[in-house]
C-alpha cells in the first residue's frame, strides 16, 4: 500500500465534523478542501504522528460535494464528501 492509503476520511455523509485518521507512519500532511466550482475551502498543513485523527469542521460549509486532497511528499489522495 501507499502511504496514502494509510489515511481514512469519515464520515460520509457530514453535517458537522469530517475527521482524518491516519492509522502508520507520521510525516507532514497538507490538506486541501475544494467546492464543486473548485474554490479551496479549507487549506492547511499538519505534522501527523500514528494513530492520530484530525478534524476539521465544516458545518458553515454550503450544502453540497466537496474534494478533500490529502497530500504527503511522495503520493496524494483524494474523495469527495457530502456536506448535508
Amino acid at each position: 500500500d501507499n502511504l496514502i492509503d494509510q489515511f481514512e476520511i469519515y464520515p460520509n455523509p457530514t453535517t458537522s465534523n469530517i475527521y482524518i485518521l491516519n492509522a502508520y507512519n507520521s510525516g507532514i500532511l497538507d490538506i486541501e478542501i475544494t467546492n464543486s466550482l473548485g474554490q479551496y475551502v479549507h487549506s492547511s498543513s499538519i505534522n501527523y504522528s500514528t494513530n492520530q485523527e484530525f478534524s476539521i469542521d465544516v458545518s458553515d460549509y454550503a450544502k453540497g460535494i466537496y474534494q478533500v486532497s490529502l497530500m504527503t511528499a511522495n503520493d496524494m489522495k483524494s474523495k469527495l464528501i457530502v456536506v448535508n
